[in-house]
């Protein structure tokens, strides 16, 4: 199999300069073999000693028309066994090349490449092959996506070179062949939402009559309620002055909606890239969890417009157009979008029973907003990504706020992937 070499962005620059050598070093070649084939000339006045650099100087004009008839009939398509596939699967790709001309082409380069996430040469493979005339080959490689999202793979370039090694060129395909990984779907029946989240929802929705309005139960008033929820009767013979707001009866099924965050803190390509995974593999895992269980769930996120999205859990098939739709993940310290979504979800009249956020960043706003959904009746869950570079006093930095989610009986899952929830 051919070679691989790991690239980055950091290094595209320099990569002009070994090549720029080679050229100077078989033009230095050239010059110091057309010196030692003229130089009987200069010494013996014969018409024979003019032979050996005419025949370099021929050989070098044959190689380079040689070099431009072959490279215009070579022509090359490329093809993957499956333009979609789960998150570390392992994709064909089949590269078809065909020498057109009666030329033998005696040396042809082809170099594969697969992008990352965020569309940087991730991996290079190069392959030499040779082709007779007329011959057409077909050239197979594999590739293993191990993360989610969109990535182009296939052939980056073709080069060309003559017999004897001296002229090369090289073929740019501005083609690419896109392949999207889809997340995987884990069996979260350890996580028990039915046993836990429809109880805690049923508790908060069961139904009492009083006045003249069903509503579901009462609870103080906190900053945020409608001032039309507030119940003034039993306000105002509450001796401490304080208000007290209706809990109105649920429309349909105790639900749950999970709040996914795209966003990560600022953590290196790779880093990004697991979280990414874990996020995204959490909240499908738990959805399709709560739908087993009985309740009805929902995927919220902000997606690359910007805008706030409610749908409902797809399946593994049905996810192509979620993962087209959620931005790629983006350093954002504060997962801003997310907070949005969550904040207004806890604060809505008829919001679900159940709210569970996905999401690599914890800080002071996250664990209030999930304090206040405690408060508010809710039942709130945190699945904390958190990649596995993140070591020592770094993490302990960051982990710091889970001692208020503890103290607020608020569970919290601390993973690096969504396989950890369910062990």
């Amino acid at each position: 199999m051919a070679s691989r070499n790991r690239r980055t962005r950091s290094k595209a620059p320099a990569a002009g300069r070994p090549r720029l050598r080679e050229i100077l070093g078989k033009t230095a070649l050239v010059a110091a073999v057309l010196v030692l084939a003229a130089a009987p000339a200069v010494f013996v006045a014969s018409p024979i000693t003019y032979v050996p650099p005419i025949m370099v100087l021929t050989c070098l004009v044959l190689s380079l028309v040689y070099l431009a008839i072959v490279s215009r009939r070579l022509t090359f398509s490329e093809a993957s066994m499956a333009d979609s596939c789960e998150r570390g699967a392992e994709v064909e790709f089949v590269v078809t090349f065909q020498n057109r001309s009666l030329l033998p082409m005696v040396r042809v380069e082809p170099s594969f490449y697969i992008s990352d996430l965020f569309g940087a040469m991730d991996v290079e493979m190069n392959q030499t092959l040779t082709l007779m005339p007329r011959e057409t080959r077909d050239f197979r490689f594999r590739a293993t996506f191990e993360h989610i999202g969109t990535y182009s793979a296939g052939v980056s370039r073709v080069t060309i070179g003559d017999a004897f090694g001296l002229f090369r060129r090289t073929i740019v395909n501005p083609r690419r062949h896109e392949v999207k990984v889809l997340p995987r779907i884990f069996d979260l029946s350890k996580l028990d939402l039915s046993n836990i989240s429809v109880q805690e929802s049923h508790k908060a929705y069961q139904s009492i009559v009083t006045d003249d309005m069903d509503y579901a139960g009462v609870r103080d008033y906190t900053w945020g309620d409608p001032i039309k929820t507030i119940h003034w009767k039993l306000s105002a013979r509450n001796a401490d002055g304080h208000y007290s707001t209706r809990l109105f009866e649920s429309f349909g099924n105790p639900s749950l909606n999970i709040v996914l965050d795209h966003t990560a803190p600022g953590y290196d390509a790779e880093s990004l890239m697991q979280v990414f995974d874990g996020v995204v593999e959490s909240a499908l895992s738990v959805g399709s969890c709560a739908r087993e269980s009985g309740l009805d769930a929902l995927l919220m996120y902000q997606n690359k417009h910007g805008e706030a999205v409610s749908t409902n859990i797809p399946s593994v098939q049905e996810s192509t157009a979620l993962i087209h739709d959620i931005p790629r993940i983006v350093v954002d310290e504060q997962g801003r979008g997310a907070l949005d979504i969550l904040n207004r979800e806890i604060r809505s009249v008829h919001g679900a029973g159940n709210v569970a956020v996905c999401t690599a960043h914890l800080n002071d706003e996250m664990v209030t907003l999930l304090t206040e959904a405690k408060l508010r009746d809710r039942n709130p869950l945190l699945f904390l990504v958190v990649p596995k570079t993140l070591e020592g006093r770094d993490r302990d930095e960051f982990l710091a706020p889970l001692r208020r989610l503890s103290a607020a009986q608020i569970g919290c899952y601390l993973i690096s992937d969504a396989e950890q929830v369910r062990r």
